[in-house]
């Protein structure tokens, strides 16, 4: 079990961002990451939100607990092996570009979404829809093992003119951004991805957005109703 505090002015938290960054292997992962799917339909106009499952598998040795960088006093107790050895220096150092990890001073997480599906697109930006911002990501996360938690991963809007259809997203990783100092003070930085999920799939059918002139007449009726609704009350006083 690996657990450490320390202050920290640095308002990073558990955050989303679609992309990647470079990445190393940590194993063994014990979280697994699933799609919440949604019910129902939105018409090609509205914004769709994803949202993304974390289980912590029951044999997993320890809990998951985290509280991210925008606490007053940062922490974090992971299970063992998930801290790398090595990490990439954050300034730059004539010695060379990585060196081991003496301490570590603070963890946050990012989930991110593959590139993969027709919601995104192929580039992550020429898909159907465009990322308005991050999803209410909690900034502490405390899961025992055979746990779950849910969090909103993404919120989409649709770009103009979408046709209707089913639209899918497919893959999320979840990476954690280490921090932390060699031997001699040199300040590291690490990004392994805890969890690369490819075999999920979110889907979400659109349909048209009614016409105009069949809005206009329901909005019409609704008025004519109300206007008859008016007048039995006033012969009623």
């Amino acid at each position: 079990m690996l657990g450490i505090a320390k202050w920290s002015a640095a308002v990073i938290g558990l955050t989303l961002a679609v992309g990647a960054s470079a990445s190393v292997s940590v194993e063994p992962s014990y979280l697994t990451l699933s799609y919440t799917q949604p019910s129902g339909t939105v018409t090609a106009t509205e914004n769709i939100d994803i949202s993304i499952t974390l289980t912590l598998s029951q044999e997993s040795p320890s809990a998951l607990i985290y509280r991210g960088s925008s606490w007053a006093e940062p922490s974090f107790d992971l299970p063992d092996g998930w801290l790398p050895a090595v990490g990439q220096y954050l300034a730059y150092n004539p010695l060379g570009t990585h060196s081991e990890f003496a301490s570590y001073d603070r963890v946050d997480f990012r989930i991110a979404a593959q590139c993969l599906g027709s919601i995104l697109g192929d580039a992550c930006n020429n898909g159907a829809y465009v990322v308005l911002g991050n999803g209410n990501i909690p900034n502490a996360l405390n899961l025992m093992p055979g746990e779950s938690v849910s969090v909103t991963a993404l919120t989409l809007a649709p770009k103009p003119g979408i046709a209707p259809g089913t639209y899918t997203q497919t893959g999320f990783v979840l990476y954690m951004d280490v921090y932390g100092k060699d031997v001699d003070g040199n300040e590291l930085f690490a990004s392994p991805d805890i969890v690369r999920q490819q075999d999920i799939t979110f889907s979400r059918t659109v349909t048209a957005v009614p016409e105009a002139e069949s809005a206009a007449m329901a909005l019409s009726g609704l008025v004519a109703l109300g206007a008859v609704g008016m007048r039995r009350k006033t012969r009623a006083k």
